[in-house]
């Protein structure tokens, strides 16, 4: 959404409906495959379920200053 944006009210709704429990829940229990943001959702697939994945702390910059190595790398060693 933006500041006097033509479609914010459609926007607002998409938000919303993207956001809501219920349809997290459909995601779920359609098996999407779909990471629950919300902490009142559950999955029963354990590879989804990040309270049960170590976090650990990154450098964002770092990150930012390798991600065209990194990029390339994967392509070089994975696609190709």
């Amino acid at each position: 959404m933006t500041n006097g944006g033509k479609n914010n009210a459609e926007a607002k709704r998409f938000v919303d409906w993207a956001a809501s429990k219920k349809f997290a829940e459909f995601i779920v229990a359609n098996k999407i495959n779909y990471v629950p943001t919300r902490n009142d959702v559950k999955t029963d697939n354990p590879i989804l379920d990040l309270t049960k994945i170590k976090m650990i702390p990154t450098d964002v910059t770092w990150k930012g200053e390798k991600r065209k190595e990194y990029t390339q790398r994967w392509i070089n060693e994975v696609i190709k």
